[in-house]
């Protein structure tokens, strides 16, 4: 009896753990007029006093499965996000 209470509350405590945590906003990539699909890597993120930090495969795991776009040299990239950051970090 105790396995099986453990095997329904504990999927039920790690949801509640979730909820309320801050997640990055989502953005539309665009190259040219073609949308760039993408993968979320390692990330940390704060907003309204609460915060989060998750840590992924590395890059060339995350995109083995992605169907690449190609666009003409020199293209503009576009990245758009529903939210306006107030700070933005990338790495090569």
């Amino acid at each position: 009896m105790k396995k099986i209470m453990v095997a329904v509350l504990l999927p039920v405590f790690l949801a509640a753990c979730q909820f309320g945590m801050p997640e990055p906003p989502k953005p539309v990539i665009a190259a040219g007029k073609e949308k760039v699909e993408y993968q979320i890597g390692s990330y940390s993120w704060g907003q309204n006093g609460k915060g989060v930090e998750a840590d992924t495969a590395g890059p060339e795991e995350l995109v083995k499965n992605i169907d690449y776009s190609t666009v003409p040299a020199g293209s503009n990239v576009v990245i758009k996000f529903n939210y306006s950051p107030s700070h933005m970090e990338g790495w090569k």
